[in-house]
């Protein structure tokens, strides 16, 4: 081309290297992530498209009314506008375009249009619905939609001002080229001008905080800018070299993922390479980056010879990230120890009623016949493991939080003191138990008996752990101080305030845990033990749970375990106030009877509880009423009212429970003497009472001493 030729018949194409052009085009698209493409003012392309996403070109523009909706837009897009770059929703699905004119002179000679990118405020389901709109596949709309760029609004306006700066050089270059002569002055003076042009896509690269890469893929020759540099608090000269050298300082674990995204874009699998993964910044911290590019030249054979991209620091993102996944994790946890504490509690509850059942029909009949049989003594034995089942029941609700407690003052060093015979007897005879005891232990606010219960599962499980091998098993008390940092890593989900704290500390040499038992170590019902019943740590967790504390668990395979357990110091201990339940059946056979006749109404929806209770009653000189739910109750009620002494009311009933049956019981004798019985603990059932004027309380399961006691006390 020469000067003379006339500007009104000149072309792009005319003007211009399509080469450098098309250099140009994917290296700006590789390095915001956007669609790129040139056209002439009639919508032909100029040059190939560089980035195009797969719901634009292989499903929009498949359709009829997509392509003509897409054509329509890109006229808008590419309409004569030389103050700035048109920027709007594409008229065919709503992605985001914009577009820019080149010009000579006053001549408008091609558009250059970038986009099909979401932003933050897209309607993806408008989007969605479109696909039905133009006859779309919708399911492939959807999962292309997914694949699409995402680009908050404001940059991608930064990305088009960037291109209008470009897109106004190139028509300043258009115009210079029309003018003079392809010689050797015109290629200088075009090259100043395409270093100008690439000065100003420096420009939109810095706007948009991205590093740029250049890798030769055949020799692994890496060049990097400032920018990638910084990111990593090196200079451009540390980090020039061969693609080794970047990966020393990439994370290990994401070295092998990274080529995996590079090789996929290499052999044409996806469009361009994307990529998430950790570099170590000079500090010595990890940078998370979020990596993209493309390949953009290849060799005479066809084979990959060079790859462009950017880098972009998005270390803030992930964080944010993290911590909203850590609130998710955190919910779950919370709603799955609620859900499996309501279980066990009510595994528990009917548990403890057919235990109820049980112990009563062999505390009957051992009352039925003489004490020399041998019969007796095998009744005895099924006694004795009701009441181990008994004790199971307990341990259910220490971890559902729904455990007796009577809280005292408790010097923890002096119980664990008070108990060494018992440790001793209960650990194995290879095992060294060495006791490290604050004696100046300042008191907590706590239930005795279940403090014992911790050290013995503790040191049960240390023992177990340690199986034949010899070893020292290490219990230690201390006080400590932690703050809110340090109560984090408490395995219970909720955390008690920082501060000062009784510790309890239990370590082992016993054979370890690997990461995957250690998580689920406090789940009920979870062993490792072929003999084991998965409640020893569950029944753990809940009662330190229950009394508002903190647990800490380490554990290395073939090195040991080392369980810590706080508790708060308060000296304001109080002790409770609930009705001691009778939790521990008595032996031997009641003295007690009544002096004169007298009947209990006995309330129960379980038939056999119902049964046992009044074979009970009848043992003990009295007439049993029976009553199935709370209208049968009220019947029977008010046709004995003057003959029934007392009633024995079950709390969990269909139809009405226990409350509103006292209620209406109250109604009609306010002083109407009713023993609640339930499989829960006083302290859970009688919280639901509070102020109604209950006459006692007698935990199922119960023997016929039990009753009496009750009885007795109510009776005389």
């Amino acid at each position: 081309m020469h000067a003379a030729v006339p500007v009104a018949t000149l072309r792009f194409e005319e003007l211009f290297d399509l080469a450098e052009i098309q250099r140009i085009q994917d290296a700006f698209a590789a390095a915001t992530g956007v669609a790129s493409i040139i056209t002439d003012p009639q919508g032909r392309p100029l040059t190939r498209p560089s980035n195009f996403c797969q719901l634009c070109n292989d499903i929009i523009r498949k359709t009829p009314k997509g392509l003509a909706n897409c054509m329509r837009s890109d006229a808008v897009l590419g309409a004569l506008n030389p103050d700035g770059p048109t920027i709007q929703p594409c008229l065919s699905g709503g992605l985001w375009d914009g577009g820019t004119s080149i010009c000579v002179g006053n001549r408008h000679i091609a558009n250059w249009l970038i986009g099909q990118v979401l932003d933050e405020f897209c309607d993806e389901a408008k989007m969605v619905a479109y696909a039905q709109e133009i006859g779309a596949d919708a399911p492939a709309f959807r999962a292309a939609l997914a694949k699409v760029t995402r680009m908050p609004r404001a940059q991608f306006v930064k990305v088009c001002d960037a291109l209008h700066l470009i897109a106004n050089q190139l028509s300043g270059m258009a115009l210079h080229n029309a003018q003079q002569a392809r010689d050797i002055v015109e290629r200088k003076q075009h090259e100043a001008l395409l270093r100008e042009n690439e000065q100003r896509l420096e420009l939109a690269l810095a706007g948009a905080d991205l590093g740029t890469w250049d890798w030769n893929v055949q020799t692994g020759a890496m060049i990097v800018d400032a920018r990638y540099a910084a990111m990593l608090g090196r200079v451009p000269e540390e980090m020039q070299g061969s693609l080794a050298m970047a990966e020393r300082w990439t994370h290990p674990e994401d070295i092998v993922r990274l080529k995996h995204e590079a090789n996929r874009n290499m052999t044409g699998d996806v469009p361009f390479y994307e990529c998430e993964f950790r570099m170590q910044h000079r500090d010595g911290h990890w940078v998370w980056i979020l990596g993209r590019g493309r390949l953009v030249a290849w060799d005479a054979q066809g084979a990959p010879l060079r790859m462009v991209g950017t880098h972009l620091d998005i270390t803030a993102r992930k964080q944010l990230e993290e911590r909203r996944l850590e609130m998710e994790r955190s919910l779950l946890h919370a709603q799955k120890l609620e859900s499996l504490g309501v279980l066990a509690g009510g595994i528990a509850h009917d548990f403890n009623n057919l235990l109820m059942a049980i112990l009563g029909n062999l505390d009957l009949a051992c009352m039925e016949i003489a004490p020399d049989l041998p019969v007796c003594a095998r009744l005895h034995a099924a006694e004795e493991a009701v009441l181990r089942a008994a004790d199971l029941t307990r341990q259910m609700l220490a971890y559902a939080g729904r455990g007796q407690c009577l809280i005292t003052q408790v010097n923890l060093s002096a119980l664990i003191e008070n108990m060494v015979n018992l440790l001793h007897s209960s650990v194995a005879k290879t095992a060294h138990i060495t006791l490290q005891l604050d004696p100046a232990l300042p008191p907590i606010a706590a239930d005795a008996t279940q403090l014992e219960q911790i050290v013995m599962n503790l040191l049960i499980n240390a023992s177990e752990a340690m199986a034949d091998r010899a070893g020292e098993i290490v219990v230690t008390t201390r006080l400590c101080t932690l703050d809110a940092r340090q109560l984090e890593q408490s395995r219970l989900q909720e955390r008690p305030p920082a501060g000062h704290f009784v510790g309890l500390q239990v370590t082992d040499a016993g054979c370890g845990m690997d990461a995957a038992t250690l998580q689920r170590v406090f789940d009920p019902f979870f062993t490792t033990k072929f003999t084991g019943r998965g409640l020893g740590m569950a029944a753990v967790l809940g009662i330190v749970r229950s009394h508002h504390g903190a647990i800490f668990i380490a554990s290395t395979p073939e090195q040991g375990t080392t369980v810590h357990v706080l508790f708060p110091v308060d000296a304001a201990a109080q002790t409770a106030d609930a009705p001691a339940a009778n939790v521990a059946p008595a032996t031997g056979r009641p003295s007690w009877k009544a002096a004169a006749p007298y009947q209990v109404l006995i309330v129960d929806d379980e038939e056999m509880v119902r049964k046992v209770c009044a074979e009970m009653v009848r043992c003990l000189g009295g007439t049993p009423l029976l009553a199935a739910d709370g209208d049968e109750a009220q019947q029977v009620y008010a046709s004995h009212q003057q003959d029934i002494a007392c009633v024995l009311l079950d709390l969990t009933m269909p139809k009405r429970d226990g409350v509103q049956v006292l209620r209406e019981l109250q109604a009609v004798n306010p002083a109407v003497a009713v023993i609640l019985s339930s499989g829960y603990t006083s302290q859970d059932a009688l919280s639901r009472f509070d102020g109604l004027g209950l006459a006692g309380f007698i935990q199922k399961p119960y023997d016929v001493t039990a009753l009496a006691h009750e009885l007795r006390r109510i009776i005389g």
